[in-house]
């Protein structure tokens, strides 16, 4: 390649042999250098500055974060309420109607905590779908069981009437819940022992109802410490103990509707004050009193007996 230059010593014009290699050897890290800013400058506007349609379509994702968010804490919200149901189906409802618990790993599912908004979209998507999943497997078993037990009431009105379902004492008569039932210290023996029952404070000569419909089985004088007793079989399985009274107001082979009054609140046998101590029993077994409420209780109700429960070992009367 041929160019021209100017001889500066005769400001001659002369033509002059241009070598191609040198020429692009000398200018190539000139145009390198060029190459890495352009690229280098691009990148930058391509990460620091989006387009309005780019904007937009973030807008929209964050905003579908947030909901899938607060979707996510509805569930969490439902999955507690519904293990509430789950647990007052298993020890109330079922227990009373002589049905046995659903198996723990069929009901308790783990749903887990709130979602992270920051998780990747597919991600975010998925977990919510196992979520929703697993919630409406929990709501089918809870409408199974429902039906189970409305099947069983509907099939066994008999036993639905005869069931322990109310407390033995008028509400405005209980003074205080004294002792629950399980174990606890004896207030006599001063020993560890198992209360096969409750004790309900009342004033001596207070009445005392039948808590479901059934024959009188007992109605004497117990030398085993429950002094002045009344037992009702309820059928089915089912036994009430009615211990301590101050007076037996029935006899045995009478038959006792619930809410008939049966005898008066006393201190017979072995007890430290006026109480009723009041039992239930299936089959021969001891179960808890409290569980058998359903029918005489709202839900504030029971849970305010459960705590007066757990507080009441200072106030054990027998």
């Amino acid at each position: 390649m041929k160019g021209y230059v100017i001889d500066l010593d005769t400001l001659e014009i002369k033509k002059k042999k241009i070598d191609i290699k040198q020429l692009i050897s000398s200018s190539f890290p000139y145009v390198f250098l060029s190459f890495v800013i352009s690229v280098i400058f691009t990148a930058y506007l391509i990460t620091t500055y989006t387009t309005p349609k780019e904007a937009s379509l973030l807008s929209i994702k964050q905003t579908f974060a947030h909901k899938f968010s607060q979707l996510n804490t509805q569930i969490v919200q439902l999955d507690k309420e519904l293990n509430t149901l789950a647990q007052k189906d298993d020890k109330i409802y079922r227990n009373v109607f002589g049905l046995p618990e659903v198996p723990q790993t069929w009901r308790y599912a783990g749903i887990g905590g709130n979602i992270n908004e920051n998780i990747s979209t597919p991600t975010l998507i998925n977990q919510t779908k196992t979520k929703l999943k697993l919630l409406a497997k929990k709501v089918s078993i809870q409408q199974n069981s429902y039906k189970e037990l409305v099947e069983v009431i509907s099939n066994k009105e008999l036993m639905a009437s005869s069931v322990p379902a109310i407390r033995p004492l008028a509400r405005k008569d209980i003074i205080r819940f004294s002792s629950p039932f399980g174990y606890r210290m004896h207030p006599i023996f001063h020993v560890i022992k198992f209360h096969t029952g409750i004790d309900l404070t009342a004033r001596r000569g207070t009445p005392v109802y039948a808590s479901g419909d059934g024959i009188i089985v007992r109605a004497d004088y117990s030398s085993g410490g429950y002094g002045n007793i009344i037992i009702i079989s309820h059928g089915f399985g089912y036994e009430s103990y009615y211990a301590h009274l101050s007076k037996i107001m029935v006899k045995p082979g009478q038959k006792v509707k619930r809410g008939d009054l049966i005898g008066l609140v006393g201190n017979t046998g072995r007890s430290t004050a006026p109480h009723l101590h009041y039992e239930i029993r299936i089959n021969g077994k001891p179960v808890n009193p409290v569980n058998f409420y359903y029918n005489d209780i709202t839900d504030d109700e029971y849970s305010m007996m459960i705590e007066q429960a757990k507080s009441s070992d200072s106030h054990v009367l027998d």
